[in-house]
């Protein structure tokens, strides 16, 4: 017994004695991190006064707060931060949220081995499904092909909301056929599978579109009491804009602790507008709404204070409405997909002849504008604020790299931007485990500036070293994306 205290207590002394020699090891090497500046085109001038923020980690142990000012003659300056245990910081845990609609003609019930069986009554399904249960006899499997309106009389639909981010949880679905009163294609059919046991139970209840099927394209964006959703329809099969119902526009939800418990349209639409994305800016009381319509966006701009004609009933007004971009063609309506030359209308930038327009990858507010994002070559566009309170589009333009060869890119759904009203600052990394930064600068005249920034961190991964590399925040070992914010930042010094 005594010969093992000593043991451990020279195992301990030696592991205090070491404290000093790994601190000074770690200290020596805690503001290494360099900046090196690689001018692609343009002026670098042009991106004086713009700082580099960035956070990086090693193995969770080691983080840096770097800045790096643009232009500088000084090396970058980093916060150094050493934890003996691997550090996950909370913000940047997972986010999972949604807010959207979806159709709930296809469903699946099933109870395992053993179980009592599945009571019809208990899950949602019509009472048509509930008969056929009744009707099945033991060890009968039935399998029933009939039309989608010998069940609803409306398509179904449901609304679902998750959130680990905000003050409350739950994933509830509400079914509010009779709101949107969608009518239900002639020619759409389902197949019914119904299965019971010896025992007349019933193990399996099923029902799969068949053909003619609609499919509810929805956006949502979550507030601080309730949240904004909207959704358009197609054919599940050709994507042909489908008739979206009798109360179409763009409603409100309220957060409830027991689920949804109410919804009400807030606003309406024209029955081909396609809502592509929403943003909710609760402390200006804005809702901005992306609207795809005859092949061309549109931004429009809502009061949400409760203004308007029918304030009685929360209805929002709008306030503006703002042409953003012409795809040239009528849209191919699979979720907002639209096909054709990107003809920007009254810009000076060229279009992207023969490219395809996909919908937006991304709409982030920021002081001063809205920038929108798409998945195509960088494809970007930023609506400014004029000095009468009014939104002008201020540019259409492609962020440069903004595609690899595989088609990845982190700028349209990352990225870090400032704008000064003169200059449009767009920066990003190029995938979610490079140090490195690309960094474009925008004026009405189209790009002043693209340049690449090198992290002394990236020597690691592209030597290929093994025991793990430098890497931003957000990223644990397994590589999985554990980002909720941007580990990349701007701001003007």
């Amino acid at each position: 017994m005594k010969k093992s205290l000593v043991t451990a207590g020279c195992f301990f002394l030696l592991a205090v004695a070491a404290l000093p020699v790994a601190a000074c090891y770690v200290d020596q090497g805690k503001n290494a991190i360099v900046i090196t500046q690689e001018v692609v085109t343009g002026d670098p001038k042009a991106a004086s006064g713009i700082v580099l923020q960035m956070e990086n980690t090693w193995n969770n142990h080691l983080f840096w707060e770097t800045e790096y000012a643009i232009g500088s003659d000084g090396p970058a300056e980093s916060k150094f931060t050493f934890y003996a245990g691997q550090l996950h910081d909370p913000a940047y845990s997972p986010v999972r949220e949604h807010a959207r609609f979806r159709d709930t003609l296809s469903y699946s019930y099933g109870s395992g081995y053993g179980a009592p069986g599945l009571d019809p009554g208990a899950v949602p399904v019509p009472e048509t499904v509930r008969e056929m249960v009744r009707q099945a006899g033991p060890r009968e499997a039935v399998v029933s092909v009939m039309p989608v309106r010998d069940l609803y009389e409306y398509w179904p639909v449901s609304v679902d909301l998750a959130s680990d981010s905000h003050a409350f949880s739950y994933f509830q679905e509400y079914r509010i056929p009779e709101l949107f009163q969608i009518p239900v294609p002639e020619d759409a059919m389902a197949e019914i599978t119904i299965q019971k046991d010896a025992d007349n139970r019933c193990t399996l209840l099923q029902c799969n579109a068949k053909s003619g099927a609609i499919d509810i394209i929805s956006t949502g964006t979550f507030g601080t009491e309730g949240c904004y959703l909207a959704y358009y329809c197609v054919d599940a099969q050709d994507r042909d804009l489908m008739p979206p119902g009798t109360d179409y526009g763009i409603y409100y939800v309220p957060y409830h602790p027991e689920g949804v418990k109410e919804i009400r349209k807030v606003t309406g639409l024209e029955a081909d507008c396609m809502p592509i994305a929403l943003e909710a800016d609760e402390e200006t009381g804005q809702l901005w709404a992306l609207i795809l319509q005859d092949g061309r966006y549109y931004l429009d701009l809502l009061d949400i204070t409760g203004g308007g004609e029918r304030q009685e009933e929360g209805y929002c007004r709008l306030v503006q409405r703002i042409a953003v971009l012409d795809t040239g063609s009528a849209a191919d309506t699979g979720a907002g997909l639209s096909t054709g030359a990107a003809r920007e209308p009254g810009l000076n930038t060229e279009p992207a002849a023969g490219k395809e327009i996909s919908s937006p990858a991304r709409m982030t507010l920021v002081p001063g504008g809205v920038l929108l994002t798409w998945q195509e070559d960088g494809l970007f566009a930023f609506v400014s604020k004029d000095s009468d309170g009014g939104y002008t589009l201020w540019c259409v333009d492609h962020f440069p790299e903004g595609q690899d060869d595989t088609g990845n890119t982190l700028f349209p759904t990352e990225q870090a931007l400032l704008f000064d009203g003169k200059r449009l600052v767009l920066a990003a990394y190029p995938d979610f485990m490079s140090n490195n930064v690309q960094l474009a600068v925008f004026t009405k005249e189209g790009l002043a500036y693209y340049g690449r920034y090198r992290h002394s961190g990236e020597w690691d991964r592209e030597q290929e070293v093994p025991g793990g590399w430098i890497h931003p925040v957000g990223i644990i070992d397994s590589g999985e994306i554990r980002r909720t914010e941007n580990p990349l930042r701007l701001r003007f010094d």
